[in-house]
This record gives C-alpha cells, structure tokens and sequence, in this order.
C-alpha cells in the first residue's frame, strides 16, 4: 500500500468521516532548523546568554468536500510553541529507564472546523485558522505586553475556537469573525459567572487599481474588573513591481478596565509594519519591520529571509532557506536569532 493510500485510510479513520464520495485532499510541510539563539542585556550586570540548538516540525492538513459548497478541515501537528516539536533529545520518554534522544512529541488536532464556500459568501464553525503571521493586529491586541514577533502564531497556533463569515458586498468582502477566548462562565460556580471573554472583529476588504485596502476593527466584552481592549487598524497590499510585493499595516490599541483584584491596567498602544516580498534571483525573499509602543514600552522585530529552491515537482518542494530575526525591547535587551531552515512541502 502507497504512503499517501496509508496517511488517507489512518485520517478516515481519526476522524469518522462516514461519507464515502467526499472529495478528499491533504497537504502539509515539515521542518529541520539549526538555530543560533543570542540574547543580549542592556543592563551589563546580567550575563548575555548564547545557544545553539535543532528544532523539527511537521503539519499535516487535510479538507473533505462532500458538495455544495460543504466541507470539513482539520490540522494536525503538536501543539508546540510553533508548532514545533521541541529541540532534538526532548519529549516524552517510553518509560522511566529511556535516555533523552529517545524522546517522542504528541500529535494534536490543530484545527477543526465545518465550513461553507459559494460563490458570493462563506463561514466556518469550530477550531478556525486566525492568520496572526500576516496580519499583526492580533499581537498588537492580545500580547501588548510583547507586541512583536508574531506572539498570536506562536501561542495560539494561529487558530482559536470560533466562528467566521464573509460575504461580497457592494465593492468588497465584509468579514465578521467572533472569537471565543475564556469560556469560564458557570451557574455552578458563583465565582466565575460573569467571568467570559469574547471578541468581535470586523473587516471590509476591497481592491481597486491593483490596490488591496482592509480596514478592521477588534473589540473584546470580558467580564467586571477583566481587561477588554479594543483594537483597530488597517492592511494595504501595494500592486507588485519589479517582480516585488509592498504591503504595510498600522493599529492602534487602547483598555480603559483598571481592577486591584484582577491586575487590569490601563494602556494604550499602536503597532506599524512595512513588509517587502517577492521573487530575487533564483529564490524568494521575504523582509519586514515592525515598530510597536505600548503606554512607554518601545518595540522592534526585524525578519529578513531567503527560500533557495532545491526541488520542485507537481507532488511539492523542497528549499532551504536562511532566516534572520532580531527582536529588541528597547532600553531592556534584544534576542537575535539565526536559522537555517531545511523545509518540504507535499500535496
């Protein structure tokens, strides 16, 4: 039996599917990163801290089409920082007598949910995918204590539980997402009624003239003395030129809830990006710079790298591909990071 008859029958099976004429498709990537890991303290009393250590991943998606616009879609990977794996020697051990390199991550379900695309609307229900990588107003509203480095992918795994529905009006796409962050109310327990927290977002999307211009807006309801920010901005996409790709975002943020017993504070906040990407040379570079401040707390995250294709057929790709990232929480400490990604991706 072929790989790809074995990855589809075991998927079959986790899942329940019982439609037997469903369109079935998967995909997914995996990495193997060597990374060079220095921080450096402002404070010259601290001790600057250096590494060098091997991180692997692997993602597997698969969506079912069973007609008229219905479909199922689920991720599954582990539920790591990243979704990585953890460094090479970490992991569960099989038993108590089991050396470090014998170590083994979990498998989880990453993403789930039921979805409906036509021709003029759309809407998915469950575990959804929430694109923070691109789209920096989720670190800007929920991490605004780290704001940059795309800390929404990092910790949530670029997914939440919720619901979303897009539809084309007029001279664009109006999306509606709804979020559930903290399903911590309960009749039973009198010291957590009152205790959820919700978000709305919205955003309009057009394009005209080649230009792609989204505005949005996140606002959180959150229970007495929870903090509930609200958060808006927009993305522009710039028409290509010289094979290149322009795009900036700009939000601002702001939590009025100030709580003793909670710890909410007020702050307020604002987070800019410019980003250029496109075809150089043989491969693919990607470079982009944030600049973030909330309340008196300065930011800046810089990414720049390059995919080198290795092969290249109609079953996927492999590249490798450098990678340079440098955070800095300014007047505190910065952590550059040096990567070199070695990356497949099938279908």
């Amino acid at each position: 039996m072929t790989f790809k008859k074995t990855l589809l029958l075991i998927s079959l099976s986790l899942l329940f599917l019982g439609v037997i004429d469903a369109e079935i498709k998967f995909w997914g990537d995996a990495d193997i990163r060597p990374r060079y890991d220095a921080v450096t303290y402002e404070d010259t009393s601290r001790l600057d801290v250096t590494n060098l250590y091997y991180l692997h991943r692997t993602r597997i998606s698969l969506r079912a089409d069973i007609g008229n616009g219905w479909y199922y879609h689920t991720k599954v990977g582990h539920n790591g920082l990243s979704y990585w794996f953890d460094r090479f020697g970490t992991g569960e051990l099989p038993d108590s007598l089991a050396v470090p390199s014998a170590g083994r991550s979990g498998v989880d379900f990453l993403e789930m949910y039921i979805g409906l695309k036509r021709n003029n609307m759309g809407g998915a229900a469950g575990l959804i995918p929430v694109d923070g990588r691109s789209n920096p107003i989720f670190d800007l509203h929920y991490y605004p204590d780290i704001a940059v480095e795309f800390p929404w992918y990092r910790y949530n795994r670029n997914a939440a539980a919720g619901f979303q529905g897009w539809g084309e009006i007029g001279p664009g796409t109006v999306g509606v997402t709804v979020l559930i962050d903290d399903d911590a109310g309960s009749k039973v327990d009198e010291e957590k009624v009152g205790k959820d927290r919700t978000s709305i977002m919205l955003d309009f999307t057009s394009d005209l003239y080649g230009i792609k211009f989204q505005p949005q807006l996140i606002n959180t309801s959150a229970g007495e003395g929870l903090e509930a920010p609200i958060s808006y901005g927009f993305n522009v996409d710039l028409p290509r030129f010289a094979g290149l790709r322009t795009s900036a975002n700009a939000f601002w943020t702001s939590q009025t809830v100030e709580d003793s017993l909670t710890g909410a504070t007020p702050y307020e906040g604002f987070l800019v990006r410019a980003k250029v990407s496109g075809k150089m040379g043989p491969g693919n570079m990607v470079f982009w710079h944030d600049w973030a401040e909330v309340d008196t707390t300065k930011y800046r995250f810089l990414w720049a790298s390059y995919r080198i294709p290795l092969h290249r057929s109609e079953d996927g790709d492999v590249a490798l591909m450098p990678i340079y990232r440098l955070y800095t929480k300014v007047e505190d400490y910065s952590r550059a990071k040096i990567e070199l990604a070695l990356n497949i991706r099938f279908k």
